[in-house]
């Protein structure tokens, strides 16, 4: 008799996840839970995954604006947005 093979559970199907602890402060907390109240998302984790996610695109996005600003890109057309882009700052707080 052939042993069963255990099988993955299903809300593994894309990739472990890591539970972590965050302090926010009250009206950071409100403006979550006021996004996922309109079901804008199913869950404060979805949209702070999202958030993360989000941020970490637009961190690579700009150190490829900032290298082809410095090195030179394959399309001399966009060196002047390149470098206006790179030069900009980003007021997010």
């Amino acid at each position: 008799m052939a042993l069963a093979r255990p099988t993955i559970p299903s809300r593994y199907a894309f990739g472990m996840t890591t539970q972590i602890t965050v302090r926010l402060a009250d009206d950071a907390v409100q403006a979550v839970d006021e996004t996922v109240r309109e079901g804008l998302f199913a869950s404060r984790a979805t949209y702070l995954t999202w958030l993360v996610q989000r941020d970490a695109m637009r961190r690579r996005s700009l150190a490829d604006l900032q290298r082809m600003a410095a090195e030179g890109e394959p399309y001399p057309e966009l060196h002047g947005l390149a470098t206006s882009a790179a030069a900009t700052p980003l007021d997010l707080d």
